[in-house]
């Protein structure tokens, strides 16, 4: 996501826009596809490469590995500390991301059978 700049105004990217896993910045390192399996350590660097780092030792000490990353909403987010608005939509819409990679995965490698 690129900066905006307009008559020497810089306007950072909204918080809300979409992002696909294309898109994730490439300081991630871990395998989407893996993100079941992430534990707290990879689900921290997740963050981080959605710009919320600073909840990294939260999700840590609540033990929010890649399982338990797909099951949080809104209400989990507030429970774990995640206080400001802004970053919960943020997560949140990283998380349905994921959720939807991964239901895709699973959608193409069950194999029909008869």
């Amino acid at each position: 996501m690129a900066m905006v700049t307009s008559n020497n105004l810089t306007v950072p990217p909204s918080p809300t826009t979409r992002m696909s896993l294309i898109t994730t910045p490439s300081t991630f390192k871990g395998n989407i596809d893996l993100v079941q399996q992430w534990d707290e350590a990879t689900v921290g660097e997740w963050l981080k490469s959605v710009n919320c780092g600073k909840y990294r030792q939260l999700f840590a000490s609540n033990n929010i590995n890649g399982d338990a990353l797909l099951d949080c909403d809104q209400n989990i987010l507030k429970e774990v500390g995640v206080t400001k608005v802004g970053d919960r939509i943020r997560i949140m819409v990283a998380v349905k991301s994921l959720r939807n990679h991964a239901f895709q995965l699973n959608k193409v490698s069950i194999p029909y059978r008869i």
